[in-house]
């Protein structure tokens, strides 16, 4: 059985509002409470979040220390997106979505989609 440890590493900014899943609008803690009981025969599941710890200005998501992005990389934008962003060539629209906007939008996940974190729990116990 595999062990599987979800960090959450909070914003010190007060600003940043906390992580929500925006496909379901689950909270983090609630969404991986779901995926650790799918895949209870297969792994062993930790859930921490621990705060300040992030000094990006954003929460940062990891699976067994590796980042979110890491296990699921997000798609080149100028490829899905419509936006014309400057400095990227497509991102988002400003306002909202799962990307952040701008010359970073192929790198950092603003909110996180539960599909994305089941995607990446499924990678990292199955490879």
């Amino acid at each position: 059985m595999k062990d599987v440890k979800i960090v959450l590493l909070k914003s010190g900014d007060p600003t940043v509002f906390p992580p929500v899943c925006s496909d379901t609008m689950k909270s983090l803690k609630d969404a991986v409470g779901e995926i650790a009981a799918i895949y209870r025969d297969s792994a062993s599941f930790t859930y921490e979040e621990i705060e300040a710890a992030s000094e990006e200005g954003r929460h940062i998501v990891t699976i067994n220390g590796r980042k979110l992005e890491e296990l699921v990389p997000i798609p080149d934008p100028s490829k899905y997106c419509g936006m014309a962003c400057t400095g990227c060539g497509g991102g988002g629209s400003g306002t909202g979505g799962d990307v952040v906007e701008g010359p970073h939008c192929a790198g950092i996940y603003r909110n996180i989609p539960e599909s994305v974190l089941r995607l990446a729990v499924k990678k990292e116990i199955f490879g």
